[in-house]
Parts: structure tokens; C-alpha cells; sequence
């Protein structure tokens, strides 16, 4: 396990190996670094990444795919900013195993951008899927979920929970 402030990410295992990467004051964005190309558990091995960031996203799934054998994908996003998405997903996850999707924001605005608990515009497909969104300020018209051109797709399950403290 590693931790660190903002960081670009890019791992890949083989067999039953595990990633596991967190960062608490930045974003935690999954890209393409030295010829590896996002996130990628072969086998049984699991991956869990969690993403705090002070201002912007914290989890930022933009270009570069997460997958997963049989292994459980755990991705958690926090924005603690007033502008910001906890996890924003623009690209692939895939996996045979459990997937379980976190984001939260405290934004409380949407004039600089949509911010949500988490914004979805890839696909997630998985055996079971959870999904917990919340937007916590009180009096912000921010979503806990906004899924405009995304989808989930679970074989098995799909549990979804999605909050706005505010008017969003």
C-alpha cells in the first residue's frame, strides 16, 4: 500500500498480486505512465483506490480503463473543495468480480461545472455493483449522482444509492 498526495497512476499485475493506492491531499488520476496503460488486476487479484482531494476531483477515471479478473474493485472519490467531484468515471471498468463505486462532495455550487458525488460517462459492468453518491452541502443544488451517458451493468446485483443534502 502506498500513499501519497496528487498522483498519476498506471499499474497492471499478474496472477493473484493486488493494487492498492491512496492519496489524501490530490487527485488520484488513473492514466498511462512508462507503456502501461491504466489499471489492470489479472486473475484473482484485487484493486482498491481511493482519491481525497482539497480542490477538484478526488478519483479521476478520464482516458485510461480499470479491469479485473475475478478480484473485487473498490474505487473511492472525495472532493472536500467548494467546486469538485468525489469520482468522476469517463472510461471502462470491468471485472468478473464485485465492483463498489464510492464518491462523495462537498461542493456547493455548480456554476464552475457539474460537480457530483460521482459522474459517470463510461460503462461499469461487473458480477455486482454498488454505488453509494453524496453531495453533503445543505444548501447546494449539487447531485449525489449524475450519469449522463454512462451505464452500469451488473450480471448478478446492482445496489445504488444515491444522495443530495441539498436541492440538487
Amino acid at each position: 500500500a502506498s500513499q501519497v498526495n496528487a498522483l498519476n497512476l498506471a499499474a497492471k499485475t499478474t496472477g493473484s498480486g493486488n493494487i492498492d493506492v491512496k492519496t489524501t491531499s490530490g487527485t488520484l488520476n488513473v492514466a498511462s505512465v512508462n507503456g502501461i496503460n491504466g489499471v489492470t488486476s489479472a486473475g484473482t487479484g484485487s484493486i482498491t483506490l481511493d482519491g481525497t482531494s482539497g480542490s477538484g476531483v478526488g478519483l479521476n477515471i478520464a482516458a485510461q480503463t480499470i479491469a479485473s479478473g475475478t478480484g473485487k474493485i473498490t474505487l473511492k472519490g472525495t472532493s472536500i473543495g467548494i467546486n469538485g467531484t468525489g469520482l468522476n468515471i469517463a472510461a471502462n471498468i470491468t471485472g468478473n468480480g464485485d465492483v463498489e463505486l464510492t464518491g462523495t462532495t462537498t461542493a456547493n455550487n455548480r456554476t464552475a461545472g457539474t460537480f457530483a458525488g460521482v459522474t459517470n460517462a463510461g460503462t461499469v459492468s461487473a458480477k455486482n455493483i454498488t454505488l453509494t453518491a453524496l453531495a453533503s452541502d445543505t444548501t447546494a443544488d449539487v447531485l449525489g449522482y449524475y450519469g449522463a451517458g454512462g451505464s452500469l451493468i451488473a450480471t448478478n446485483n446492482l445496489t445504488a444509492n444515491a444522495e443530495s443534502k441539498g436541492a440538487g
